[in-house]
């Protein structure tokens, strides 16, 4: 998601679906099929700064033919009862955090 190999761009939002059902009993298809569909919208583009995808963009175009680029956008959503919180990592190689933001942790 975020800067791909094309240099696409990230997301406007992303939507999830769910259902809650009980957590007693089985249920036949037709059960979960007739339950309510929860949903939550989750906006992506705005919340990740125009600085950090463009480095990630000029990574990519930097790196060497059969190779993954230095830097690296990774994005998290984390499901809580009361919403899906969202956060976001520039990364250089797998393992060194440069930056990140979005939702503080979750508090309960």
């Amino acid at each position: 998601m975020g800067a791909s190999s094309d240099d696409r761009s990230l997301p406007e939002w992303v939507e999830f679906e769910w259902i809650e059902p009980a957590y007693q009993g089985t249920f036949t298809r037709d059960q979960l099929l007739a339950m309510p569909v929860q949903k939550a919208r989750v906006r992506v583009r705005d919340r990740v700064p125009r600085d950090v995808v463009d480095e990630v963009v000029a990574s990519n175009r930097l790196r060497q033919a059969g190779r993954l680029s230095d830097k690296s956008l990774w994005t998290y959503f984390v499901w809580y009862e009361d919403g899906v919180n969202f956060r976001w990592e520039l990364r250089n190689g797998c393992c060194e955090k440069l930056r990140a933001g979005g939702d503080a942790g979750h508090t309960q």
